[in-house]
């Protein structure tokens, strides 16, 4: 009897606990919301197996929303935190241009990243005021 007992908790604990690609959802909702740059991806394999993989840059190859006086803004915080060129910029990647908010990861080439693809990248978060007609620049994540 308490065998069956002992199952029958294993069940209902299985049954509420989330399944994995809930899981990554999860996971990658609160990195969206706290504007982190990389993701999780889940893959599940024909087998019945299934992988995941962490650090996936966030969004999609795009084009920028900053203009010339913002990009050059953006590209001096990359110069001076980071050490990077214009000319290692590899990407941006568009996560979400809903104004008043532009949410961008700009990807860097660089030969001192610990990333399999020797990568940077980082958040950068734009905002309008529109009480203050001013866009500010808010980076998020590390030139690692």
């Amino acid at each position: 009897m308490r065998y069956l007992i002992i199952f029958v908790i294993f069940l209902a604990g299985c049954s509420v606990t989330s399944s994995p690609p809930r899981q990554v959802q999860r996971f990658n909702d609160t990195q969206e919301a706290n504007y982190q740059p990389t993701r999780m991806k889940f893959t599940a394999h024909k087998n019945g197996a299934s992988s995941f993989e962490m650090g996936v840059w966030a969004g999609l190859p795009g084009e920028t929303a900053a203009n010339e006086r913002y990009k050059n803004e953006i590209f001096k915080k990359f110069i001076d935190q980071c050490g990077l060129e214009k000319s290692a910029l590899k990407e941006v990647r568009v996560v979400k241009h809903e104004p008043p908010i532009w949410y961008e990861v700009w990807v860097f080439n660089s030969p001192s990243s610990k990333r399999y693809d020797k990568s940077i990248g980082m958040s950068v978060v734009m905002k309008f005021d529109d009480t203050t007609n001013i866009t500010s620049v808010s980076f998020y994540g590390e030139c690692e």
